[in-house]
């Protein structure tokens, strides 16, 4: 046991300082200017922990503040997810616009 010691130590420290860093590097196509605002978060964990922790409508009340009354990003369970509010949102995606969804926004 005592072998492995000084091999631990060291990935317990340099582990969390790669991540930090690697939340940092571009993503591939992360130059596309149409995307709404906001931010993804930590790899994999996203904003989870920030959503569990202040509840869900305080967290997109804070990040409609932060960034947009209509549309903002962040990541969610580790997908990207793209969150719409008000009434533009609701308009966006009501079924009247069907050329959005696929078919049409109705149940098969």
């Amino acid at each position: 046991m005592e072998i492995f010691l000084p091999y631990v130590i060291p990935l317990l420290l340099v582990l969390p300082l790669f991540l930090y860093l690697i939340s940092f590097m571009p993503e591939k196509g992360s130059g596309n200017k149409n995307l709404p605002p906001g931010k993804r978060g930590w790899p994999v964990l996203g904003e989870n922990m920030e959503m569990a922790l202040s509840g869900p409508p305080k967290f997109i009340k804070d990040r409609m503040e932060k960034y947009s009354q209509d549309v903002f990003q962040t990541s969610l369970l580790g997908e990207r997810t793209a969150v719409f509010c008000g009434a533009k949102g609701n308009k966006f995606l009501s079924p009247m616009s069907t050329n959005l969804l696929p078919h049409g926004g109705q149940k098969q």
